[in-house]
């Protein structure tokens, strides 16, 4: 457990996320940027093969990932070697919207990984990934606060529906009726 004051609590978490911050984006989400663009411009994917493009892509895009997306966070729990990595976002005492920023380097660089999987298999544009990207950062910071950790039958349910919810707006703002 982690008993310290708030202010050193708050410059770690301050400093795993500016390292993160600069770490990943050039190694991890440039390379996934990247590798939507010439999966897409090569037709690779699921995506392409559907014709799927504008608003239905990027609609389909952040549902698609975030339920990945969930199920991969969900994998983070229970598979030993990925837990040692992900532990270091639960073993935080006090839990609140800066607990989003505590994450081993270890994770972002397998998750990125595992991305690019995703990214072949569905062949996503790049403002659909970048879409699906933001809002899972936003999303991140206040499930942070209910998740308490690898306990039997804890999860972070609410995860799930963010592509939904994001997905909901993006039509319902260029006028897509919902049923």
């Amino acid at each position: 457990a982690w008993n310290r004051p708030r202010g050193l609590r708050l410059a770690v978490h301050g400093a795993l996320a500016a390292f993160n911050a600069v770490v990943t984006r050039l190694f991890v989400a440039l390379p996934l940027f990247h590798l939507c663009s010439a999966a897409r411009e090569r037709g690779w994917g699921l995506a392409p093969a559907l014709g799927l493009e504008g608003a239905a892509e990027l609609a389909a895009t952040v549902v698609l990932f975030d339920a990945f997306d969930y199920w991969w966070h969900r994998f983070n729990h229970t598979a030993p070697l990925l837990w040692r990595f992900h532990r270091v976002h639960h073993a935080d005492t006090d839990m609140d919207v800066t607990t989003a920023l505590r994450f081993h380097f270890g994770e972002l660089l397998l998750s990125g990984i595992v991305k690019a999987g995703w990214i072949l298999l569905w062949g996503p544009s790049w403002p659909a990934f970048a879409l699906f990207e933001a809002s899972t950062r936003v999303e991140t910071s206040w499930p942070s606060t209910r998740c308490p950790g690898p306990k039997p039958g804890s999860s972070c349910a609410a995860m799930s529906m963010k592509g939904i919810r994001v997905a909901a707006s993006a039509s319902s703002a260029i006028g897509v009726e919902r049923p």
